[in-house]
C-alpha cells in the first residue's frame, strides 16, 4: 500500500508540475508577463489539496499499520519470542483503527465526499441523491 501511495503521488505531482509548465508557456507565447507571485488558478488550489489529502491518508496510513506489520515481521522471523497478548490487540486494533479515520480525513478535507457522510451518518438513505445534486448546483449557479 506505501508503494502504490507512493505512486499515485509522485504521479500527481509529475502531472501537476507538467501542467503548470504548459501553463507558463503559454503564457511567455502570447507576451503574457509571468510573475511566480500570481494567483493559484482554482485547479492549482485543487492539486494541491489533493496531493495534501493523499499525503495525510499516506502517513495515517503508515502510522496505524506499520506498528503491527514490524510486529508480525519480527515474530515471524523469530526474532522475539513470548509477545503478551495486549500488544498483539493493540497493533491489531491500530490498524482498525485506520479504517475509522479515512472517512473523517476525507470528510475533513473533501467537500464532495463531506455531505453525503453527514446524510448517512443521520440515517437519511432516501434523499442522499437529491441533497447531492441541490448541493452541487448551488455550489455552480449560486442560489436558487
Amino acid at each position: 500500500m506505501v508503494i502504490l501511495y507512493y505512486k499515485i503521488w509522485k504521479a500527481a505531482k509529475r502531472f501537476q508540475i507538467k501542467d503548470r509548465t504548459i501553463k507558463t508557456g503559454i503564457l511567455s507565447v502570447f507576451g503574457e508577463k509571468i510573475s511566480f507571485k500570481d494567483r493559484k488558478t482554482s485547479i492549482e488550489k485543487y492539486e494541491d489539496k489533493a496531493l495534501k489529502t493523499l499525503g495525510i491518508i499516506m502517513s495515517v496510513f503508515i502510522i496505524c499499520w506499520l506498528p503491527f506489520f514490524i510486529l508480525a515481521l519480527l515474530k515471524s522471523q523469530k526474532l522475539i519470542n513470548g509477545v503478551p497478548k495486549w500488544v498483539d490487540a493493540l497493533t491489531l486494533w491500530l490498524g482498525y483503527f485506520n479504517s475509522m479515520l479515512n472517512p473523517l480525513i476525507y470528510c475533513k478535507f473533501n467537500r464532495d465526499f463531506r455531505l453525503p457522510f453527514r446524510e448517512m451518518l443521520c440515517c437519511r438513505f432516501y434523499t442522499i441523491q437529491n441533497v447531492v445534486r441541490r448541493e452541487s448546483y448551488k455550489s455552480q449557479f449560486g442560489d436558487i
